[in-house]
């Protein structure tokens, strides 16, 4: 799984800084519980189409849906360059 495609959300509520990410490829389990090795994954299971969140070490938050190709990343207010750099690089590990 790549990432696609970055588009930077500006002007939101929740945080000045959040990024929606597409990927080439569907998000599957497989492709998560190999993210969550790295973080702390939530997967609610009650909903149409199951929505996760993953958590990494109080540096950013992961949210979308099962079987979708994009996610929004949600960024602290400093150092944002360096950990969606940090992310890309955990990315392409798991390739």
């Amino acid at each position: 799984m790549k990432i696609a495609r970055i588009k930077v959300i500006r002007n939101c509520s929740q945080s000045n800084n959040q990024i929606d990410l597409f990927f080439d490829d569907k998000i599957s389990r497989e492709f998560l519980g190999l993210l969550a090795l790295s973080g702390k994954l939530e997967v609610f299971d009650n909903f149409e189409k199951p929505f996760f969140r993953l958590h990494y070490k109080n540096k950013y938050v992961l949210k979308g849906a099962l079987g979708n190709k994009k996610a929004r990343l949600f960024l602290p207010e400093s150092n944002c360059d360096e950990i969606l750099a940090e992310f890309k690089t955990l990315i392409n590990s798991i390739n």
